[in-house]
């Protein structure tokens, strides 16, 4: 009695905090069945045939009346970011190792381990708005071909919620890149296509300083988040973005796949912000033997270690006051062989996005465009959307005169799907209720309604690209025309080079 009395109160307290300290789930499973393959329409190599394409981007065309549908949007509000002193990056360079798959560890997740959490009844986690961390995790497993997600037994991609997605830019436009490793890592670390970020092949050198890598993005928003760039391929960090690596806390490289799966983990358990973890094998085992059962086998080995890390998501989660996005993701498809990418056929240029979290419509509800090319693949996500993604979900503003080509997967959307048509008309789609800012290279030509979802330049460029901008609301979607000067020099090369080799002119 005289315990009740004098205690009653708190134990009140206490049982009420028990009571409602929250555990985040992760998010129902989806996959959405891969549509069929379209016949490749390769590029021709023929002068005229290129010549027409050209002529043919600056056709007039009659403008449509007709407004696009989609669902109610509204603008998005960036938060505000912080400023302060980070630690300095350390970086590992080492040889790149034998060929050769290297060995893995298979052993299955221990599951007392991963999935029996105790709950801190101490001191309950204050969990208001302001004192959740929001972090975020990339996974890349190269050469994972979307198609095969579902043929084979892969229960961890099934926890995910996971989405058919194109790589390779949009084929006979300027933004077409080959699907390759390098072009594939340098657009999902950035945000936009090769004829931005420069990087055009696995062999390229340091990408572009005018689109830097999230790494760089995240540092310059926030330099109080800390980041970690956990690979087994080292080109992206030691080449292509190895500048802005000085701002990653760590950056490992050269990684087999366990051991790139074991410091991913290393890194959530010790609260980094933003991790990027890659690993290799299912990529190293198309390349050698194309589909069949060394695929297969790779394929389960990575959805073993998917399974870790989202294994240590989830107890992060639980144990702090952390709010996960997982992010996962290939850097290109596969051709119907297994063994060979780089074109623009509708298999190399089908990626994925799977999430661990529901995001909005951009990600869930494929919306038709004016280009219907491989079986209408451009109404689905782009590998672009990645890194406006990450930044939304940290709470950085994104400025739209970075030109970015795609929204982000989370939060209102304003503005969707923006993309030329053959007669170089801007095309997008939107529902929202004010106006559309049109940037010619970041100088305002054009304010229009933005459900009119059409524009078409009066004075259409002839020789250098020229970056096209529509801003809605908060959001701003960009496209980058062809470099004309640069064509018309390299075809009057090869076509003095033909002529050269038909008369027999030695050089």
């Amino acid at each position: 009695m005289l315990g009740s009395t004098m205690f009653g109160n708190h134990t009140l307290y206490v049982l009420v905090a028990l009571t409602f300290l929250p555990w985040l789930a992760m998010a129902e499973n989806s996959v959405i069945d891969p549509q069929q393959n379209s016949p490749n329409k390769a590029l021709s190599s023929e002068l005229s045939h290129e010549l027409d394409n050209i002529d043919a981007e600056f056709l007039p065309v009659q403008s449509s009346t007709q407004s696009p549908s989609q669902s109610s949007i509204q603008p998005i509000t960036p938060s505000s970011t912080q400023s302060s002193a980070r630690p300095t990056a350390q970086s590992t360079t080492q040889p790149l190792p034998p060929e050769g798959i290297p060995p893995l560890q298979t052993e299955p997740v221990n599951q007392d381990a991963a999935e029996v959490i105790e709950p801190l009844v101490v001191t309950p986690v204050d969990l208001s708005e302001s004192r959740i961390k929001k972090k975020a995790i990339l996974i890349g497993i190269d050469g994972v071909q979307f198609e095969k997600i579902k043929e084979h037994e892969t229960p961890n991609f099934d926890r995910l919620m996971i989405r058919k997605a194109y790589t390779g830019g949009i084929n006979h436009f300027a933004s077409e890149q080959s699907t390759n490793s390098g072009p594939g890592w340098a657009t999902t670390l950035t945000g936009v296509w090769s004829n931005k970020h420069k990087i055009k092949s696995n062999n390229a050198n340091r990408a572009n300083d005018e689109f830097p890598s999230i790494f760089k993005r995240i540092h310059q928003l926030n330099d109080t988040l800390t980041m970690a760039s956990i690979m087994h391929w080292n080109l992206p960090s030691e080449v292509f973005f190895k500048r802005d690596m000085i701002h990653v806390n760590r950056v490992e490289s050269n990684l087999t796949d366990a051991i790139a799966t074991k410091t991913a983990i290393e890194e959530i358990q010790k609260g980094t912000e933003f991790i990027l973890v890659q690993l290799n094998n299912v990529d190293y085992a198309g390349q050698q033997y194309g589909y069949g059962e060394n695929y297969k086998k790779q394929l389960r080995n990575a959805d073993q270690q998917l399974g870790k890390i989202l294994d240590a998501i989830e107890q992060s989660s639980q144990t702090s006051s952390s709010e996960w996005l997982a992010i996962i993701t290939t850097d290109h498809g596969r051709d119907k062989s297994g063994a060979s990418h780089s074109k623009q056929t509708a298999m190399e240029k089908t990626v994925f996005i799977g999430v661990n979290r529901p995001l909005n419509e951009e990600f869930t509800k494929p919306l038709l465009t004016a280009n219907s090319d491989f079986d209408n693949m451009y109404s689905h996500p782009a590998q672009t959307a990645i890194t406006p993604t990450l930044l939304a979900w940290l709470g950085l503003p994104i400025d739209p005169f970075w030109l970015f080509e795609s929204p982000p997967l989370i939060g209102e959307l304003t503005i969707r799907k923006l993309m030329p048509d053959t007669h170089m008309t801007l095309r997008w789609q939107s529902e929202y209720e004010g106006k559309a800012e049109i940037y010619k290279n970041k100088t305002l030509v054009a304010t229009i309604k933005a459900t009119e979802g059409q524009w078409q330049d009066p004075n259409p460029p002839e020789n250098d690209p020229v970056d096209y901008i529509v801003v809605i609301g908060e959001q701003g979607l960009a496209y980058r025309t062809k470099d004309y000067r640069g064509i018309r020099k390299l075809l009057k090369w090869q076509a003095l080079e033909r002529l050269r080799k038909a008369l027999n002119i030695p050089l």
